[in-house]
């Protein structure tokens, strides 16, 4: 195992040994399980920092990978690999953990102690695991398995740590995640099956599944081909996470009865799961059904914009407008991915790291709000930009990202993505970008609610301002804010091979009706 290896491997098994280790402290050292979370976290973040050092995106296939035989007889195979597709989601799942640790350190439990120093501490890790390997996996079954494992956590900490209503909060979200994965694992089937038709061998290696020409064609606008019902099939499954409207439907609850480190995670990170599968699997595999389903996909983006806003407008719970703000926000991602042109890919990628940031930094300065005051309403709020001057500047510099500022991160990805929408779909981007103004006016109307006007607060209740621990997370979030909206080359520069090469790949493609799937060239992006 040379030293490549072993970074990957200390990315992907430092977090999950973590979460092992912190499960089985004695109960008289389960004050440790914070602690020992997070240096496991923080030795996963520094993995993650060095492995952007030394990633050469010029090569190909990276040096940075590990494959090794998993299931001989279904074709899977234990394959990770770095690339310019994955590496921003790597860094940004790798250092938000541990500001999420820290972030929550004082937030206690009330269902138990043993939850409050060592369950959830162990649970958020073992996320940290789903999320890492489900970007890193190079294997279409393995990708399903750490698409899965994060889902268990999740389950977990909101129906055990949830808000009063977390009850209907998880039914929602398993209903809407489980009938996703059921349709994504007959998909992975169906693709090995036509693999090992096409081959006489079975694989189930992305880069040699996604080499496929899936037929496309006939009625319904080729719906009812094999690459149109894969792509129903897919779509549906990452759709669900993402969320596209009108699959949005387990979000709102979810987000605001969640404890806070799984707000977080889902919004920042597991929406971006669901636009990694549209970028690493949808476009290469279904390229005719992109472009034939392509301008149906960018309105229903478009309304997602407008939809999302207009429900964040009218929000009396500060968490449920923030949520409803991500969704917003999120469509713009898919905006710029159902697009498929380059710029727009480039910009959705970037701004799945931006909506990362600034969403965490939104709803964790929306759970020290909470804390502070007891409560998520709006109404309860008002007048504390004089008592707080911290959290209301760290405030403001998050909401003027999510309206996109210029000079913020949120103003780069976002350009980007109308941008390139435009020369596809003028209209529909036109109706997006209208969006910004109802963003501007959720956002800012939230900010004024609850920063100026009549103090609502008691003399039982105090004001307090960020402590040592809350300003270091947001001025690590903040910091990126800044740095990638004056400077956004250094993310971008890493993705741009990966992101012609993926052109390449969806370029204007001829639609075959052919019985049988062929198998064009391609080069296996994981070192043998």
């Amino acid at each position: 195992m040379n030293e490549n290896q072993l970074l990957l491997n200390g990315l992907l098994f430092l977090p999950a040994l973590g979460a092992i280790l912190v499960l089985l402290l004695p109960a008289q050292l389960r004050s440790w399980g914070r602690p020992l979370a997070l240096v496991f976290s923080l030795g996963a973040a520094v993995c993650a920092l060095v492995i952007a050092q030394v990633f050469d995106p010029l090569v190909v296939p990276s040096a940075l990978s590990i494959k090794a035989t998993w299931l001989p007889q279904l074709g899977a195979s234990f394959a990770l690999a770095v690339d310019g597709l994955n590496l921003p989601l790597l860094l940004l799942t790798a250092w938000l953990t541990p500001l999420v640790l820290i972030g929550t350190w004082s937030v206690r439990s009330a269902q138990n102690e043993s939850g409050q120093f060592k369950v959830i501490p162990a649970l958020v890790l073992l996320m940290e695991t789903g999320a890492l390997g489900t970007f890193l996996s190079q294997d279409l079954l393995l990708f399903y398995v750490f698409w899965e494992l994060i889902l268990v956590p999740a389950y977990l900490l909101v129906g055990m740590y949830g808000g009063a209503q977390r009850a209907k909060a998880t039914l929602q979200f398993f209903l809407y995640t489980f009938a996703g994965s059921l349709l994504m694992l007959l998909g992975i089937v169906w693709l090995i099956f036509q693999q090992q038709q096409a081959t006489g061998v079975a694989d189930a290696s992305i880069a040699s599944i996604t080499s496929l020409s899936l037929p496309f064609g006939g009625p319904l606008g080729g719906l009812l081909s094999v690459q149109g019902l894969l792509f129903l099939v897919f779509g549906a499954a990452f759709f669900i996470k993402a969320p596209l409207v009108p699959l949005h439907g387990w979000m709102a609850a979810t987000y605001t009865q969640a404890p806070i480190a799984v707000t977080i995670y889902l919004a920042a990170i597991l929406s971006k799961m669901g636009t990694y599968g549209i970028l690493k699997l949808m476009l290469p595999l279904f390229p005719q059904a992109m472009h034939a389903y392509g301008p149906v996909l960018m309105w229903m983006a478009a309304a997602g914009v407008i939809y999302g806003a207009l429900l964040a407008l009218a929000q009396k719970n500060i968490k449920a407008a923030i949520a409803y703000s991500s969704l917003s926000h999120v469509s713009y991602i898919l905006l710029g991915l159902f697009s498929l042109q380059g710029a727009g890919i480039s910009g959705s990628l970037l701004q799945m790291v931006n909506h990362g940031i600034v969403i965490a930094g939104l709803f964790f300065l929306a759970h020290c709000l909470e804390e502070r005051r007891g409560s998520q309403l709006l109404t309860d709020f008002g007048g504390w930009a004089r008592a707080t001057p911290l959290l209301a500047s760290f405030l403001m510099l998050f909401v003027l990202s999510s309206v996109a500022l210029p000079g913020t991160n949120g103003f780069v990805g976002e350009f980007m993505v109308l941008i390139a929408s435009f020369r596809v779909n003028a209209l529909a981007t036109a109706v997006a970008a209208a969006g910004m103004v109802f963003g501007a006016l959720y956002m800012l109307n939230v900010y004024q609610r609850v920063m100026f006007g009549a103090s609502k607060v008691g003399a039982a209740i105090e004001q307090k301002d960020l402590g040592f621990a809350e300003v270091l997370v947001v001025t690590v979030l903040g910091g990126f804010v800044v740095g990638i909206g004056i400077a956004p080359q250094p993310f971008l520069s890493r993705s741009v091979a990966a992101v012609e090469t993926l052109k390449q790949r969806i370029a204007a493609p001829v639609a075959t009706s052919d019985v049988q799937p062929q198998v064009s060239s391609t080069q296996d992006p994981i070192a043998q």
